[in-house]
């Protein structure tokens, strides 16, 4: 701290701008407490520290109470919200045709004014989305946290449907046996120049069970997915399972499908991305969520092309 005093006070913020960055996530308390040291330190650290926000049944009471009382307006600076998966989802309300929850106010809701990424389950972006009705012209990347096959639970989505019109960056995952879910609740979406990432979700005592006709049936599934994403400028799949055999099976499949196609929009990513922890056993599904939209853009710059129309065989 005595070389840091001697330094001119632009480079000492510069210093802790860096070192709140760095820490924001993994030590949110000691991002936090810097703003105890002065008033220049403290205009520096809040917007890093209200950067992230995590909405969870241990923060949401919290933050609604935040939302109505604070002058300052905290909450605008918030650029990426992450929902718990595993938040209760409450009762269910309607509004408009649309399904939502009652753990969410329209108060805080419509207090984040400046997000640009969204991480959550379909029913939290779907209440988000409804109660924040300007999400769609900010909102540039949007992560979907469960399966798509569970989205055909909603009866009404139109406004989750809104914001997947609009946005530039688009993860979503699924099962390699539900796939086809996919191609039902996005075609009629019109989701139109975004780059996506769809994670296929396998389990090796699964492959056994796998037959020749469902290898075809996927393979017709993802050939009506590329037509329908005919717009998409970017379509990186990514394996998820548990064993490395997993990752060589469906890459095994995606080329023999991307043989026919010849698409240099379609990249792959050759490591397998672990659903397990590997010594309790329990499902990583929300840290591998936290870790994707901390990887920020580079998530959709990953992976290999596939295949190109110059080559004549997929690369392995």
């Amino acid at each position: 701290m005595a070389v840091l005093s001697r330094l001119p006070n632009e480079l000492v913020l510069l210093v802790v701008e860096h070192a709140c960055r760095g820490f924001n996530y993994t030590q949110p308390a000691w991002v936090a407490s810097l703003c105890l040291v002065c008033k220049s330190v403290q205009l520096t650290v809040v917007p890093i520290l209200y950067m992230r926000l995590f909405i969870s049944a241990k923060t949401i009471e919290g933050l609604e109470a935040l939302s109505r009382t604070d002058e300052n307006r905290r909450l605008a600076l918030v650029r990426e919200v992450h929902f718990d998966f595993t938040l209760d989802s409450g009762e269910d309300t309607e509004d408009g045709g649309c399904a939502l929850y009652d753990q969410l106010s329209s108060t805080l809701a419509r207090a984040l004014t400046g997000l640009h990424t969204v991480c959550g389950p379909s029913w939290s972006v779907e209440t988000l989305a409804h109660l924040n009705p300007d999400l769609s012209a900010t909102v540039s990347s949007l992560y979907v946290t469960d399966p798509t096959v569970i989205w055909l639970s909603m009866d009404e989505s139109k406004c989750m449907s809104a914001l997947l019109g609009s946005v530039a960056r688009l993860h979503i995952f699924e099962s390699f046996a539900t796939l086809h879910s996919v191609i039902t609740k996005l075609s009629p979406l019109r989701v139109t120049g975004v780059m996506l990432v769809c994670d296929i979700m396998l389990l090796v005592e699964d492959i056994v069970e796998i037959q020749a006709q469902e290898i075809a049936e996927f393979c017709a599934t993802l050939d009506s997915m590329s037509d329908m994403l005919s717009d998409c400028r970017r379509l990186l799949f990514r394996p998820r399972g548990d064993l490395p055999e997993c990752a060589q099976f469906i890459i095994s499949c995606l080329k023999t499908w991307a043989l026919g196609k010849r698409d240099a929009r379609i990249w792959v990513d050759d490591g397998l991305i672990p659903i397990f922890h590997p010594t309790t056993g329990k499902y990583l599904h929300q840290e591998l969520d936290v870790d994707d939209v901390l990887a920020g853009h580079s998530l959709w710059e990953g992976g290999r092309p596939l295949c190109t129309p110059e080559t004549e065989d997929c690369d392995t």
